[in-house]
């Protein structure tokens, strides 16, 4: 990966970096200021970037998320700030939280996805969820793309009528 790569990946997801530090800047004591955990997030960002394998991770941007995280977690250990009690419960609070999002998430998608057939409902969670190019679903389907095109605008016209239903 050349330099010009690698930063504009790292512009690409400082967002995310920011975000991260965000969040975790509510669940700290407030001697730890933001841009402190910031700075650990950026500097988990560009270690994450730097030695990435594509062959052995597959969701680039979980991993990020994990790395980003571990960078801000060494950063408060090295402060001398340890976990709680409270921070654990929140902690199983969050992921409690993000379950149950994520199911209701994935029966929002089986509700709008009936009447789709396994090949479009898959190609469209590769196109909208895991934002795959036309490209690359055709090359894996071995099909044009213009075909997967029509496909995915035949699914859309049926998910637009499960819809109302849906929510």
């Amino acid at each position: 990966m050349t330099i010009e790569e690698r930063n504009g990946i790292i512009e690409k997801y400082i967002i995310l970096a920011d975000k991260l530090a965000s969040f975790k800047s509510h669940l700290i004591p407030k001697n730890v200021t933001l841009d402190e955990l910031k700075s650990a997030a950026y500097m988990g960002l560009i270690g994450a970037v730097s030695r990435f394998d594509p062959n052995r991770i597959a969701s680039f941007e979980g991993y990020l998320k994990r790395k980003i995280n571990w960078a801000m977690q060494d950063y408060l250990r090295f402060l001398g700030w340890r976990q709680d009690k409270q921070y654990f419960e929140l902690e199983k609070v969050e992921e409690a939280i993000d379950v149950s999002e994520n199911i209701a998430f994935s029966e929002t998608v089986e509700k709008i996805t009936i009447g789709l057939d396994t090949v479009a409902k898959n190609m469209v969670l590769l196109y909208y969820m895991e934002h795959k190019t036309l490209k690359e679903i055709a090359s894996g389907y071995d099909l044009s793309i213009s075909r997967v095109s029509q496909i995915l605008k035949k699914a859309r016209r049926t998910m637009e009528t499960n819809l109302p239903e849906a929510a």
